[in-house]
């Protein structure tokens, strides 16, 4: 048919004609080679056809090819353009192979992942070619591909032919089939994947350090050696054997302030330790000034490093130093010493892992120094005198020492015990009038007497300028008070020989009745000193009663915002004086002082608790403490409420094992836990470690700080960051009072807040009238 028309075409000599049924390639050459318009000769007619005719076969042969290639594979299925561009252009590695396993296509990304070129492979069988392909169990999933099957191959490994190193791939195998479903070969794409493999190793390398370094910080952080020596000697060691440093030293300043004493080096190699060097602060100020400003010097050179370079050739050659990573030890915002790393042999560059862990070896030396002075200066108030030196009594860091022995006896012998706060009325007038040798003189009477008028077995301590205290041990509450009354009859004979015009008010608090520990029992023994006072009898034993039941506190709830979603996590149930006339505070004050605290915060829990259920809350947290916990009876909460019990960050500094076993007994009842007021004090870190409360609450003060420097916020975002690792639900910022605060707050990365700016603290009163109760979050 192409002929017939090129014929007439021809013969009537219409070029154009002629033009449109040959095909276009043709039509190109033709043109390019006659030039213009000009019609080819008729001698060349039969020749144009066959040619136009073979062209045509040949986009059909083509168009099959790619339907072929576009239906080997899912990333190809759409792919109807130029094939050839696509496989050359991709950089991952592209085969193809036909029935017999000879390779059809191997693209640039293949070449590149094996150093074998396309000429060097094509027509040929792949295991002629790659003998390490069968090897590899390559084969196997080549076969399955011809079978009809679609095979994924996980990362191998192989060697990168360019450098020769461990290289890594994964392969995906499909069969190639016709139009008409028939499998006429395979298709096979590589990935390489060493990259990825090596970050997967460097990152489970990186987890495994950092794991090591966690468990030995926290090891020694365990440790609980009361000898400064024993205690840096383990920390040195432990030091150079987790970083494999060759001398690490803990050096402190001395007490001139001039030098630094190393109070111990250990050497690796040797497994040695030694002390005594003195290094003279003034001979290297670039090095002290660095360690300053750069809080560590980081010198991956020594030799070059201007903070380390100081040292001189001599010291660094002799002992063989190359790379040096300091760190000043910190007490109080003072440089009091510093942990020093020597690396010997190759340079060796300072991972940040080994920096960070370095950091935490300092402030653990920080703590270790800062328990240590104070246990030196504990033991120098222990070598004082136990005595008051005026009255010859015992002296009220006595008291203290000696209450709790005189409590645990009464427990054991199950004996009553009374606390006798003596008070001298008009004494103070008396010193004014006669002067303080007169008073002095007064006072030991004083004392003297009241040791008569109570037993040998009785303890009396001066308490105050004018106070006196007695413990008797083994006696009821008339015995008590008959003592009271001996010791006043005893200041009435000083009274009438002396002819001063003063007098004596007692107030007596009894163990266990009026509290379980001395500051309770202090607390109720001042009451009652008062109420002695005020009555006009001169002494008094405990105070009026007081009421304890539901209407002795109201419950009110404050709301914990998810600031992501803008909703409520949950609320904290906090107690109220319900006349409005005193402060949580000063009522937990009034109750401790007459011995009942426990039994009032026992009260907030349980009337927290029902008015929980009552309402249907799902989600509450409750502020509690220890010895809460330890004296209440364990009851599971109500069904279907998460509840979360606080414990304030002070409360969990001592007793760490024994506070353990009480949370796991309260959680084994399904109670979850947070830390409260974190920032305020003192924290444990260990027990927060062995804790893993659900939430931690962050004190407002970190807020406040936060608010007004940029670099303790920042300080508190990477804190918070760290934080969540020991957190497993979350960290709340308490205190959000402002608009500027709730901004401050999102920099810090922190996702729960509670505040007067987002929901005060309010008495619930029905679920369809919650939405009034929580404040909009950004609202003014």
């Amino acid at each position: 048919m192409v002929g017939l028309a090129c014929g007439i075409v021809t013969k009537s000599h219409d070029w154009s004609l002629c033009l449109k049924s040959i095909h276009i390639l043709l039509k190109r050459h033709l043109r390019r080679y006659l030039g213009g318009e000009k019609p080819p000769p008729k001698k060349w007619e039969t020749f144009l056809e066959a040619t136009s005719q073979a062209y045509s076969q040949f986009d059909e042969d083509r168009l099959k090819l790619e339907e072929a290639l576009a239906l080997s594979t899912k990333e190809l299925l759409r792919s109807r353009a130029d094939m050839s561009a696509v496989v050359n252009t991709c950089v991952d590695g592209i085969i193809a192979f036909d029935r017999e396993s000879r390779y059809t296509i191997w693209n640039p990304g293949m070449e590149q992942m094996t150093g074998v070129s396309d000429k060097d492979v094509l027509g040929r069988r792949i295991s002629d070619v790659l003998p390490v392909f069968k090897e590899a169990g390559e084969e196997e999933a080549l076969y399955e591909a011809l079978r009809g099957g679609a095979i994924v191959v996980k990362a191998k490994s192989y060697i990168k032919p360019d450098t020769g190193e461990k290289g890594y791939f994964e392969g995906y195998y499909a069969p190639l089939r016709t139009a008409s479903d028939k499998i006429i070969g395979g298709l096979a794409i590589f990935r390489d994947v060493t990259a990825r493999k090596v970050a997967e190793e460097a990152l489970k390398d990186r987890s495994e350090i950092l794991f090591r370094q966690q468990k030995v910080l926290l090891d020694l952080a365990k440790s609980n050696l009361s000898d400064l020596g024993t205690t840096i000697k383990m920390i040195t060691e432990t030091d150079a054997k987790t970083q494999k440093v060759e001398h690490v030293s803990v050096w402190l300043v001395d007490e001139s302030c001039s030098a630094l004493l190393c109070e111990d080096m250990f050497h690796l190699s040797e497994g040695r330790h030694e002390k005594g060097i003195r290094m003279q602060i003034k001979n290297y100020p670039a090095y002290f000034k660095g360690l300053e400003e750069r809080g560590a010097i980081v010198a991956n050179d020594a030799y070059a490093d201007p903070g380390t370079r100081e040292f001189g050739e001599g010291y660094l050659k002799t002992q063989g130093i190359t790379s040096i990573l300091d760190v000043p030890i910190w007490l109080h915002g003072d440089i009091v010493g510093l942990v020093s790393h020597e690396h010997t042999g190759s340079m060796r560059e300072w991972t940040p892992e080994e920096i960070e862990f370095s950091a935490s070896i300092a402030d653990l030396v920080s703590l270790t120094v800062e328990a240590s002075k104070r246990r030196n200066a504990q033991a120098a108030l222990a070598e004082q005198a136990i005595r008051d030196p005026l009255t010859g009594v015992y002296n009220r860091e006595y008291f203290n020492s000696r209450i709790e022995e005189e409590i645990y006896c009464s427990d054991r012998y199950e004996d009553d015990m009374a606390i006798l706060l003596c008070d001298l009325d008009n004494f103070k007038a008396i010193n004014a009038v006669h002067g303080h040798l007169t008073g002095d003189d007064l006072l030991k009477k004083v004392a003297k007497s009241i040791g008569y008028s109570t037993r040998g077995t009785d303890l009396v301590f001066r308490w105050g300028a004018d106070e006196i205290v007695a413990i008797l041990s083994n006696v009821s509450r008339n015995e008590a008070l008959n003592t009271a009354s001996r010791i006043r009859n005893g200041i009435q004979n000083i009274k009438q020989s002396t002819r001063f015009d003063f007098d004596i008010s007692i107030g007596v608090s009894m163990y266990p009745e009026h509290g379980s520990n001395p500051n309770e029992l202090m607390r109720m023994a001042e009451r009652a000193l008062h109420i002695a006072k005020k009555s006009g009898k001169h002494f008094h034993i405990g105070e009026e009663e007081y009421r304890l039941d539901e209407k002795t506190i109201k419950v009110v709830f404050q709301p914990v915002i998810d600031l992501k979603s803008n909703e409520v996590l949950g609320y904290e149930a906090l107690s109220r004086d319900p006349k409005g006339q005193n402060s949580i505070i000063e009522l937990f004050k009034k109750y401790e002082a007459i011995g009942k605290i426990n039994a009032l915060k026992s009260l907030c829990f349980t009337s927290q608790m029902k008015c929980v259920k009552k309402m249907g809350l799902t989600r509450v947290f409750i502020n509690v403490d220890f010895n809460l916990l330890s004296h209440m009876e364990v009851v599971s909460p109500p069904p279907g409420v998460e509840v979360t019990l606080e414990l304030s960050e002070s409360d969990v500094l001592y007793d760490v094992d024994n506070h353990l076993k009480i949370v796991k007994k309260w959680r084994e009842r399904g109670y979850q836990f947070a830390i409260d007021d974190f920032g305020a004090g003192f924290v444990s870190l260990a027990f927060i470690a062995e804790l893993m409360p659900d939430y931690i609450k962050l004190d407002r003060s970190i807020l406040v700080q936060a608010v007004a420097s940029e670099q303790f916020r920042m300080f508190a975002r990477d804190l918070v960051r760290a934080l969540r690792n020991y957190s497993k639900k979350g960290i709340i910022i308490e205190g959000v009072e402002k608009k500027k605060e709730l901004e401050v707050v999102k920099i810090m990365d922190i996702d729960l807040a509670q505040g007067y700016y987002l929901g005060k603290p309010k008495p619930w009163v029905s679920k369809e009238k919650n939405r009034p109760f929580i404040r909009t979050v950004g609202e003014s």
